[in-house]
């Protein structure tokens, strides 16, 4: 006979880890927020692979070794070739307002991606909903082997580079190929049906490895980078891999970066040529080298000067290394201490190995001390041990919020982060906040209230108003806040260091109105000059009020008291309220007269949403996302009611129905928020899914095999899974946060090993219902219930995983948690098993 173990958990292997391989690709060359995408596609695909064991059940059952044969075959061909041609879609998501054709993209990916998840939801539905009594068991390896995939690809973070992930996909399923080929009966054909697995396992392996390329999206910082190679010589000097980014370094005449250069700086100090530092195609910081004295005159003129000028000798701390030249400037301006929080061990290694030399030995001097740590673990561990804390929102081009971000996680900009960089602050030193401005203003005016709350409930209430300033250059801006308060003569000389260096002040404490007014009346006489002497046509700025400052008016709403900062947070058109751990979408700033706003000041009205800025596709792309999996598990679940293959009964379609809707939706709601939790821990999403993944399936797997104990009395087994569900989710609603935070120190294994074993309570819980409800509909008369079930389990987790992620977006985790804990007790309602039913089986 055919091993079944082998087959399913091997499948289930390759499965998981083409799931966390595609969102690791998807993130290098697109952008890594989709995430939660890939997973519905794979969902998406189960839901498929259900309704197809639904409406075939009998045909498949008939003959499920062949069949196991033929799906196990059609794997590894349909994963090789939907990796090809996915990569040949153009999906724009910053387009995706302006542009109706990226929603066919979003669909196009649905479809192209959910192939080898059909091919794989249809090996292991139809070996689970054949096996009889034996599904505890095997559900158990599915489970285990589906954790067992997210270790390996975490292995292959390390390991392999990321366009090699899918070779490993294919060797993962190796094993469940030949087991198919082995077991089926019909011993003479056996070498003929070896032979052809062979053939196409090894020929999807050549094809992979020959297309084994990076195809970055023409939007990617680097694509920009290497399209004028031929001008400016770029190329890429030096690359690396680990789990939290594919690191390189490009070698160009054109990187002359330097955020914040001020445009009063003379030509003497423009700055030098350095490499780029780019993490998954986005650039993320120039590598610092070493200087001639003539080459280091530009740090003089950056924003982030200002504050080295009004503390001596200062103890700094820097929130991420970036390519060092954070380093650099407080070595520059004399700083005996320097310390560095930095996530990624593998870009501190890497820049400390290859750049060593090049850099004069930076990374080791004794004056600075480099932590592989998370900024606020550090902060916490050094209360006002620092002079200086410096926090930057801002890429190696200046820019603040690259696309990808927009809708990921960003546990940097919270206030539970600013509590704790506030609480590192000496008595008399600064926190300082760098962003690049937008027009209008948005990010880098939400960090205002951001900040506002943190400090006011570290430093006490009014602090903000006496501790706040903001100078700003023509591009970027800063938010400096002085534990303490500035004093006057600490005022004048923040006044004169900035304009002496061509940037300006929004706000300072005291600052008189006539400061402003002096500002708006520069700005009128500026652009009446541009009318009468350059003939410039201002009618389509007549909407545009350059007297205001949004600025100057958030913070002397603050230092007014009262309520004005909230009346002006809930006035503004985008949502710049105060972002926390529990909803850390920083970049999510759309609301309720967003667009009418960006429409009126629109230079061409009729064509408005073109000017839409690429910072808010976040939201209409979710929403896309949501509507298109709600169309698409329609028709799942549509399927096998038209062939007539449904459950036959009209009452036990509805519970059926309702039960394993729940149990997906639940699923994926606890799934979703705990890898949005975890992202905060180990700093990636593709890495935080791996490790939550492996945990909660082998957790859940064990959970599976747990539920066997209750044969015979399923309504108490499900009792005891959904009891032990609800309490999980009301307990780490409360207390997975402070722990993960209490914990972020720990070494990478550390954090790995507490990561898989986090999850265990519940993952161990969630296991249960599901085989129980199969179990419920395995009676006499219920079999088409079985095909139905995993159908609809299959079909609503594509909705599950879109729609966690938008409740996440709106309302946050904990609203997430209990929402999850209330589906399950409407799944306990719906048990597809009456008591009297199950106790009257139990005794025959």
């Amino acid at each position: 006979m055919i091993n079944l173990g082998v087959i399913i958990s091997f499948c289930a292997m390759a499965i998981l880890c083409l799931q966390v391989a595609w969102m690791r690709l998807f993130g290098i060359e697109n952008f890594s927020s989709f995430g939660y995408m890939i997973l519905s596609i794979a969902l998406l695909g189960f839901g498929l692979g259900g309704a197809a064991i639904t409406l075939f059940s009998g045909w498949l059952a008939a003959r499920r070794e062949e069949w196991l044969l033929r799906f196990s075959l059609a794997f590894p061909i349909v994963a090789t070739f939907s990796m090809l041609t996915s990569r040949l879609i153009p999906f724009v998501p910053q387009n995706v307002v302006q542009d109706p054709t990226q929603w066919l993209y979003i669909g196009l990916y649905y479809v192209l991606l959910s192939l080898p998840f059909v091919a794989g939801s249809l090996i292991i539905g139809l070996i689970l909903t054949t096996a009889g009594e034996q599904v505890g068991k095997l559900y158990f390896a599915d489970l285990v082997g589906s954790g067992l995939g997210g270790l390996a690809v975490l292995a292959g973070f390390y390991l392999l580079e990321p366009q090699y992930l899918p070779v490993l996909v294919v060797c993962l399923f190796l094993p469940a190929l030949g087991a198919a080929a082995w077991g089926t009966t019909g011993g003479k054909n056996r070498p003929l049906r070896l032979v052809v697995s062979a053939v196409v396992a090894f020929g999807c392996l050549a094809v992979l490895a020959s297309n084994g390329d990076l195809r970055f999206s023409e939007y990617k910082g680097i694509s920009y980078a290497l399209s004028s190679s031929e001008v400016t010589g770029a190329k890429v000097v030096a690359d690396t891999q680990g789990p939290l980014g594919y690191i390189q370094v490009i070698d160009s005449r054109a990187e002359r970066t330097a955020p914040g250069l001020s445009t009063a700086a003379p030509l003497s100090a423009m700055p030098p040529v350095q490499k780029g530092l780019y993490v998954d195609g986005s650039k993320v910081a120039s590598v610092a080298r070493r200087l001639k004295p003539e080459e280091s005159a530009f740090q003089d003129w950056l924003l982030t000067s200002v504050p080295y000028r009004l503390v001596e000798k200062p103890r700094v701390l820097l929130v991420g290394l970036g390519g060092g030249e954070g380093v650099a400037q407080a070595l520059h301006f004399g700083a005996p201490q320097v310390h560095v929080a930095e996530i990624n061990g593998v870009l501190v290694d890497f820049l400390r190995e290859r750049f060593g030399t090049e850099n004069g030995g930076l990374l080791d001097r004794p004056e600075v001390h480099i932590e592989v740590t998370d900024g606020r673990e550090l902060a916490t561990r050094r209360p006002g041990g620092f002079d200086l804390v410096f926090v930057s929102f801002l890429d190696a081009s200046g820019l603040s919020f690259p696309g990808s971000k927009s809708h990921s996680e960003n546990y940097l900009f919270t206030v539970d982060a600013m509590e704790r960089f506030a609480a590192a602050v000496s008595a008399e030193g600064l926190l300082v906040v760098s962003t690049r401005l937008e027009d209008p203003p948005r990010g880098s005016l939400r960090i205002l209230p951001t900040v506002t709350e943190a400090v006011e409930r570290t430093w006490g209430a009014g602090a903000m108003g006496r501790c706040a300033a903001y100078v700003r250059g023509e591009f970027h801006g800063m938010l400096l806040v002085r534990r303490g308060g500035f004093l006057p003569e600490e005022i004048d000389r923040l006044l004169a260091e900035a304009f002496e260096r061509g940037f300006s002040a929004s706000y300072y404490p005291g600052i008189p109105p006539e400061a402003m007014e002096a500002k708006a009346n520069a700005e009128e006489q500026f652009w009446s000059r541009l009318k009468e002497e350059e003939g410039v046509d201002l009618s389509d700025f007549e909407t545009s009020t350059p007297a205001q400052d949004p600025f100057h008016d958030f913070l002397a709403a603050v230092a007014s008291g009262g309520a004005a900062a909230a009346e002006y947070v809930a006035a503004y058109p985008f949502a710049i309220g105060p972002t926390h751990d529990d909803r850390p979408y920083f970049s999510t700033m759309l609301k309720s007269g967003s667009f009418d706003f960006i429409r009126k000041g629109a230079y061409d009205p009729t064509h408005w949403e073109r000017e839409i800025p690429p910072d808010l596709w976040a939201e209409p792309v979710v929403l896309v996302t949501l509507a298109q999996a709600v169309l698409f598990a329609s028709l799942i679940l549509l399927l096998p009611l038209l062939g007539r293959r449904g459950p036959k009964r009209a009452g036990g379609r509805g519970r059926t129905l309702v039960y394993f809707s729940c149990l997906a939706v639940g699923f994926m709601f606890v799934e979703m928020v705990l890898i949005q939790k975890f992202t905060l821990f180990v700093a990636a999403p593709a890495y935080a899914a791996a490790l939550v993944l492996s945990g909660m399936l082998v957790f859940s797997g064990l959970g599976a095999a747990f539920s066997s104990r209750f044969v015979g009395r399923l309504h108490l087994g499900i009792r005891v899974a959904v009891g032990g569900i609800v309490g999980a989710c009301l307990a780490y609603s409360a207390g997975l946060t402070p722990l993960l935070t209490a914990t972020m120190g720990l070494p990478e294994w550390g954090r790995i090993a507490l990561s898989l074993v986090a999850v265990g309570p519940l993952a161990f819980c969630l296991g249960m219902p599901f085989p129980l409800g199969l179990a419920a509909l395995s009676g006499k008369g219920r079999e088409g219930e079985v095909a139905w079930g995993w159908a609809v389990n299959g079909a609503v987790s594509v909705i599950g995983v879109v729609l966690a992620q938008t409740v996440a977006m709106l309302s946050g985790f904990t609203v997430v948690f209990f929402a999850a804990a209330a589906i399950y007790l409407l799944a306990l309602a719906m048990f597809p098993g009456a008591p009297q039913a199950m106790s009257s089986r139990s005794r025959t």
